[in-house]
């Protein structure tokens, strides 16, 4: 695709070649490895969107671009699972808008093309979403194939790169045009050359979920030429929403019916091998998670298909995925079969009530079904539907991936939350899972939100547990927190002070940690001896004292503690 040059402003200029020279700076620092030559990179958005398309075409004119920003050793084995990160707690983002001097060398370039990347799809998405605004039908044409042209040129360079949702963003950019020719390129793109990571192909098809002004005969049936599962469920699923929210007749996938019949023995089939023997194909875990991750997705968006069709040729298919062990797919497989009419599926799906993280799904089938008054009254409590909350919340692919083994209440209170009207019925549930022959337990909060930590709490009373699920979730703009030997000059003599005080409550071979500022209180945390000689961490802030057992996360246990006895103490007063 060859367009002709849009005339851009002396403004646009000034700004497309300003953030040309910010990032030729922060590439030429990111190459040099002392500290003292390190820059922060940040490139302001233009004033106008249109700008976005100079500075691409610019970056794209640099020699030996890919190079430049790909760094070395830039691509990703598939054996290498993506990080999430701590996997049920709350820890500390860092955020992305600045490249930090603590990564070196080729990674710092990587970083820096990553941000680049992100920031232009970005600004191509608030291009295509203002042009019909800023441009006549004309103008806003050859906008939307330009931005396309550009996005498409930048995600073929830089496809299998491992720069983090940058070709999800880029595929988002050029699917989120209307017309025609764009929206054709960027599923041609999704088909024949698929992202590697499935959050990407999601983030590039919510572009067509997210407006109608596309032709459906531009997207289907071609992308269903995919073979990719990452691709496929995806697709699936958005040509059932086409159906069920959008009126769309036939169903967009109904030509394919035949062969994604075929598809679903075949994978069901799959699935019940590796039930059998996961080892069958692979001996790597993070590979059975991504096997077992696609293999699910699709099973259920098939499911999903075959449903809307009302065609009694799925029955067979159907009944065999109901076989597999697997709840959420047992799930789907019954409400398919209950839509085409097979009665002894209703009756499975409400026996399968019981299940806290499929219970939600469930309660929405048997409704749509109208057999939601055989539900047994239990699971239609506040406590199911927190059980359920917090079952799904740790199911997230950022925490365990799949529902807990087993959940049991630990305490119920009816409490005052900031942010909400009116008292709220919040829920301490210890969640356990059983890994081999170990056992891993917490508590979890329900109610008003779902979560759990890392941070073991289950040798707590409910009342500090509830305290520190409360400290979390409230924000005071001044707080802080110190380490000790990062204590600035105006809060030293305070800190000093507080742990000073200790050896007065019998504390010996006192060690300041950290020192804390929260809702107009101040803390000092510290490492010392008590009045028998047993270590402790002790908080103290003038009027109370906390003390834990010495341990990697001890510090930020008290702390949180601490915090929490002051927010629930400022609430008790309002």
């Amino acid at each position: 695709m060859e367009f002709i040059p849009i005339d851009f402003s002396p403004e646009h200029q000034i700004w497309a070649r300003e953030s040309m020279t910010r990032l030729e700076l922060a590439l030429e620092s990111a190459s040099d490895d002392s500290q003292s030559s390190q820059r922060q990179f940040e490139l302001p958005p233009p004033d106008e969107p249109i700008a976005s398309l100079l500075f691409a075409e610019l970056l794209l004119a640099i020699p030996n671009l890919h190079e430049r920003l790909s760094g070395p050793d830039s691509v990703i084995p598939d054996s290498v699972a993506p990080d999430h990160g701590d996997t049920h707690g709350a820890g500390d983002v860092v955020g992305g808008d600045v490249v930090g001097g603590d990564v070196v060398g080729g990674e710092r370039v990587k970083a820096i093309a990553e941000q680049t990347l992100s920031l232009i799809a970005q600004w191509f998405v608030d291009l295509i979403r203002s042009a019909s605004i800023s441009f006549d039908e004309q103008g806003n044409r050859l906008v939307q194939l330009l931005t396309a042209q550009k996005a498409s040129t930048l995600y073929m360079m830089f496809l299998g790169k491992g720069f983090r949702h940058c070709e999800g963003r880029l595929l988002q950019a050029i699917l989120s045009c209307s017309e025609p020719k764009a929206v054709r390129v960027g599923v041609d793109l999704l088909v024949d050359h698929p992202p590697r990571d499935w959050t990407d192909t999601s983030l590039a098809i919510t572009a067509l979920v997210q407006t109608d002004k596309w032709n459906v005969s531009d997207v289907f049936p071609r992308l269903l030429d995919s073979t990719n599962p990452a691709v496929l469920s995806p697709a699936l699923d958005l040509a059932n929403l086409l159906v069920r929210e959008r009126g769309a007749n036939p169903h967009p996938a109904a030509s394919r019916f035949d062969s994604l019949l075929t598809l679903l023995g075949g994978v069901t089939q799959q699935l019940a091998s590796m039930e059998e023997n996961p080892r069958r194909f692979s001996n790597s875990v993070a590979e059975i998670q991504k096997i077992l991750f696609n293999s699910v997705s699709l099973v259920v968006s098939l499911c999903d298909f075959f449903a809307l069709s009302g065609d009694s040729r799925a029955i067979g298919k159907l009944t065999q995925a109901l076989d597999l062990s697997h709840r959420r797919i047992k799930v789907e497989a019954a409400f398919a079969l209950a839509k085409l009419g097979e009665e002894r599926a209703r009756d499975l799906l409400l026996e399968m009530v019981s299940d806290d993280a499929s219970r939600p799904r469930i309660l929405a089938y048997a409704h749509e079904l109208g057999i939601d008054e055989r539900i047994d009254p239990q699971w239609l409590s506040s406590l199911a539907k927190a059980k359920s909350d917090l079952a799904l919340w740790l199911s997230q692919p950022d925490q365990f991936s799949i529902p807990p083994h087993h959940l049991e209440l630990v305490e119920q209170r009816t409490l005052v939350w900031p942010g909400f009207d009116g008292p709220q019925e919040c829920f301490l549930i210890r969640f356990e899972y059983y890994l081999g022959e170990t056992t891993h337990s917490n508590i979890g909060f329900s109610g008003p939100f779902s979560q759990a930590f890392s941070l073991d709490l289950n040798h707590l009373s409910p009342d500090r547990c509830f305290e520190i699920f409360l400290a979390h979730d409230v924000e005071d703009p001044s707080e802080a927190r110190y380490r000790w030997d990062r204590i600035p000059s105006f809060a030293a003599r305070e800190a000093n002070r507080l742990a000073e005080e200790l050896s007065g409550q019998g504390f010996q071979e006192i060690q300041g940690l950290a020192y804390c500022e929260f809702l107009g209180h101040r803390a000092a945390l510290c490492a010392a001896l008590d009045s028998q000689g047993v270590p402790q961490v002790v908080a103290w802030d003038g009027e109370m004292t906390l003390t834990a057992t010495p341990s990697p996360s001890a510090v930020d246990l008290l702390h949180l503690q601490w915090k929490g006895y002051h927010c629930m103490d400022a609430l008790t007063l309002e």
